[in-house]
């Protein structure tokens, strides 16, 4: 009996807490809005984390149990924060009157970390070994991806006003 109240204690006190940090999610990245460098400085330093995983991983692909170990970190910051503050600001600057290549930018990177959480979760899954070093790969890939922009019509240039990702954001950033 005292084990179930203990679980049930850690169960309520992890749901609280889970709910608290939604909350601190509701952003608006408006141009009238002047704190958009707080919420860069959070999805920079989440993308840093992810990278730092994924380089560990890279220099150690024929360790299976890391490249899983590492893929499930990778997972869990995007699933306790990053991703879902990404699409929270993907459909508020939808309605705003940014310049459009901000708002392909955050698109481009929702649609990244979207492919990158559901890579991830596939190698925390389980996957065989080559598998997962083939995962970790593309992975690795992808966060070049979020820094440097997406190439979404697979035409090897990079298109400066559709294309963008972070830097261009960290850069749009600085200037606002």
């Amino acid at each position: 009996m005292i084990r179930i109240i203990k679980i049930f204690s850690t169960f309520t006190i992890l749901v609280l807490f889970s709910l608290t940090s939604v909350s601190a999610m509701d952003l608006d990245l408006g141009p009238d809005r002047n704190d958009n460098k707080s919420f860069m400085e959070a999805i920079n330093s989440d993308i840093e984390s992810m990278d730092k995983y994924i380089q560990i991983s890279i220099k150690s692909l024929d360790d299976h149990y890391l490249l899983i170990e590492n893929a499930a970190a990778i997972n869990k910051i995007l699933k306790s924060y990053l991703l879902e503050a990404i699409v929270s600001a993907n459909e508020s600057i939808k309605q705003s009157s940014v310049p459009d290549k901000v708002k392909f930018s955050f698109e481009n990177i929702q649609t990244i970390l979207f492919s990158i959480r559901d890579k991830s979760g596939q190698i925390a899954g389980g996957l065989n070994p080559v598998g997962v070093a083939f995962y970790s790969e593309e992975i690795a890939e992808l966060i070049k991806s979020l820094y440097k922009g997406y190439d979404k019509n697979n035409n090897s240039q990079l298109e400066e006003d559709t294309e963008s990702t972070l830097d261009f954001l960290n850069s749009w950033n600085k200037g606002n």
